[in-house]
């Protein structure tokens, strides 16, 4: 079976699905631009067959048409049995769709969308059910997702689940090294640190985690006797970043613009925000390894898959009520607790919980974290893939309405002009 795989850009996850997918079907991997718009990823080398077609940009960079005639150009030369299509809303997966009804060939939609996820209008709603009534399966992260495209008409026995993947292994593996290398050489950066990892944007709910943050390091015992009190180790970087420093100033917050074990041994006995910047996948494991909890607090996530990372490093999690993998990912009093996104209370409740439990009941929330975690891999996505490409097969767009085909065709002029 040949397949056509399409990416706005390979990042680390992506790699991570494409190599999963190579055990399953003859892969031709194509990237709509070199660079990603939202993240600054290091080049990813795709050991398969690979395409650019903007190498030295974003997809947004190249006029439409020029990106219309590369991307068919690729289609064409690779003649797919099936072409997995990601989401719907931008113009290379209409494009895409576009050609595949021109071809006879079956697309299957790739998808993180929840019904949450943003504000649904009716209107945009109905065309978006237009849209994906033009593919013949769908791949989509897990239950939310699943339910969401049902939502939009997709045939539930046509739907699977598995898409949202990290290289689990690479956490494990890497995470428990650099684990080892803390215990065999201890210091005052051994003590644990809450860790949250995100693009400083406004949907990420930073200032909420600071001042959750805040209320925490106030609740926290002021007796001699009492352990050190947790940092929070901000990963990312972002438009916000400025704004968020002047919030953690004004609430009283000690900084420091290191990675705890970076900079000088500084003990901050009440409380300290760490700011490391935005980090290549590589150097992620070091601050899993060496944290007590993950926190992700976004008001609206279509999955989150610095969660994955962090269950795969053996972590306790804390998730947003909002976050599309909660449902799937977090066991309340297993592996961590979620919390509704509008009240810094109640995540500083859970704060203090996590970090006044015994080691041995992290390490068992952790070690859950990690075996749940262990059935969304490279087999869930490989799996997932597979039935989806059988799925398509046999269900070709050949009696998509013709209401369907002319909207496609207008949103697609409309994209080119």
């Amino acid at each position: 079976m040949k397949s056509v795989i399409l990416f706005d850009n390979f990042g680390p996850y992506h790699v991570a699905r494409l190599k999963a997918a190579t055990g399953v079907a003859d892969i031709t991997a194509v990237e709509f631009g070199g660079e990603s718009a939202n993240y600054s990823w290091e080049e990813s080398q795709v050991a398969l067959k690979a395409f650019t077609l903007n190498p030295s940009g974003t997809s947004w960079e190249m006029s439409r048409s020029d990106f219309r005639d590369r991307l068919y150009k690729v289609l064409n030369e690779a003649d797919p049995d099936v072409v997995f299509v990601p989401g719907w809303a931008t113009p290379g997966p209409l494009l895409a769709l576009k050609w595949c009804l021109r071809s006879g060939i079956p697309a299957v939609i790739m998808s993180e969308s929840t019904v949450w996820d943003v504000p649904r209008v009716f209107f945009r709603e109905w065309i978006k059910s237009t849209i994906v009534s033009l593919a013949s399966s769908a791949l989509v992260g897990g239950q939310p997702q699943r339910d969401y495209m049902i939502q939009l008409g997709m045939p539930a026995e046509r739907i699977f689940t598995g898409y949202n993947m990290v290289d689990n292994e690479f956490f494990i593996s890497q995470s428990d090294l650099w684990r080892k290398n803390r215990l065999d050489s201890p210091s005052i950066h051994s003590a644990p640190y809450f860790l949250a990892s995100n693009r400083f944007i406004h949907k990420k709910n930073l200032f909420f985690l600071l001042d959750a943050y805040a209320g925490y390091v106030e609740g926290w015992p002021s007796s001699p006797s009492s352990d050190p009190i947790w940092p929070l180790v901000l990963l990312g970087d972002g438009d916000l970043r400025e704004p968020l420093l002047e919030h953690a100033r004004k609430l009283g917050l000690d900084m420091e613009f290191t990675a705890p074990w970076e900079g000088v041994e500084i003990l901050h006995p009440r409380g300290c925000v760490y700011f490391p910047g935005f980090r290549q996948v590589n150097e992620l494991p070091r601050f899993y390894a060496g944290a007590g909890a993950f926190v992700h607090a976004s008001l609206s996530e279509q999955w989150g898959l610095v969660v994955n990372e962090a269950m795969a490093s053996e972590l306790p999690v804390l998730v947003s009520k909002p976050c599309g993998c909660a449902i799937d990912l977090v066991k309340e009093g297993e592996n961590g607790y979620t919390f509704v996104s509008s009240s810094p209370s109640i995540l500083t409740d859970l704060l203090l919980k996590i970090s006044f439990m015994d080691s041995s009941s992290r390490k068992k929330m952790g070690q859950r974290s990690r075996s749940i975690i262990s059935d969304w891999g490279a087999e869930r996505f490989a799996e997932g893939f597979r039935s989806a490409a059988e799925a398509a097969l046999k269900a070709p767009p050949k009696g998509a309405k013709i209401f369907a085909r002319v909207l496609l065709e207008v949103f697609c002029r409309r994209l080119m002009a």
